[in-house]
């Protein structure tokens, strides 16, 4: 298990030829000037950055982008609700890295909050399944694309289109996984919550549940309990950060836990 990744020094190892980063909102100053130069100067020559629409008119308003449509592709995406997948996918011909977690591509986010972050990483000879990770995230990503069909400019969509060419090992990847799965809401399939059920089997002991907010009634937490059936559930929270609703130390079966001393293993 790695306890702690670093995109920069990812990017640095080369063998990548295109990258993809979804997120909620962005610094667009920091990708550009750092995330962005980095992936240009060690050889990624095909990169989009997929935002919430919102968000991102926002951002136009408060930190213009420079770059925009000339090295990059920079995509809005609507939504009835909000564009919230942090992703990060680094594809080349005989590699691949993919992150999906918490981190906003902001300063904070890729540098001063604790963020939890699954990576999987491919290369030419892995498992299948390592490969099909890849592949869901593509045609989920895909399935939003196509919801902005006449929303966004013909060339956005091919410029999402055109990652599958720089990997060719994606062409065999699977899309039924037996050992991983990757789930996410789009804009015609199920909530994440009824998803997430689906996969579960069998009864739930223990629950831990950490977060940055927490609804006022509790209500997110009250489901994990009843649909889950769950006996016991483990609150994290950072009183340093975070304002925990009073109503929670009132919900039976809750154990609430400080995180504030919680770190990466290694850490100073």
């Amino acid at each position: 298990m790695e306890s702690r990744v670093s995109l920069i020094d990812e990017i640095k190892k080369g063998g990548y030829e295109a990258s993809l980063i979804t997120t909620f909102n962005a610094y667009l100053p920091f990708y550009e000037e750092v995330i962005l130069r980095k992936l240009i100067g060690n050889g990624v020559r095909h990169n989009v950055l997929m935002m919430d629409k919102v968000q991102c008119q926002q951002s136009f308003s408060s930190q213009p982008p420079s770059f925009a449509g000339r090295r990059y592709s920079l995509i809005p995406v609507s939504s009835s609700g909000a564009f919230h997948p942090k992703i990060i996918m680094l594809l080349g011909k005989k590699k691949g890295l993919l992150a999906i977690g918490s981190h906003n591509l902001t300063l904070s986010g890729f540098g001063n909050n604790r963020e939890l972050t699954n990576v999987i990483r491919f290369k030419v000879n892995d498992s299948d399944e390592a490969a099909g990770c890849f592949r869901q995230v593509l045609d989920y990503l895909m399935l939003w694309m196509e919801a902005q069909e006449d929303l966004l400019p013909k060339h956005m969509h091919e410029m999402v289109k055109k990652l599958d060419s720089f990997s060719p090992w994606l062409e065999k990847a699977p899309v039924i996984l037996s050992e991983i799965s990757i789930i996410g809401t789009n804009p015609k399939g199920e909530s994440l919550w009824r998803q997430l059920q689906s996969k579960i089997e069998g009864g739930i002991e223990r629950a831990v549940i950490g977060g940055a907010f927490f609804d006022s009634e509790l209500n997110f937490i009250k489901s994990v309990k009843k649909d889950l059936s769950v006996k016991e559930i483990f609150v994290g929270i950072d009183p340093n950060t975070v304002k925990a609703p009073p109503l929670l130390s009132d919900v039976e079966g809750i154990k609430v836990v400080n995180t504030s001393q919680l770190t990466y293993e290694g850490a100073d």
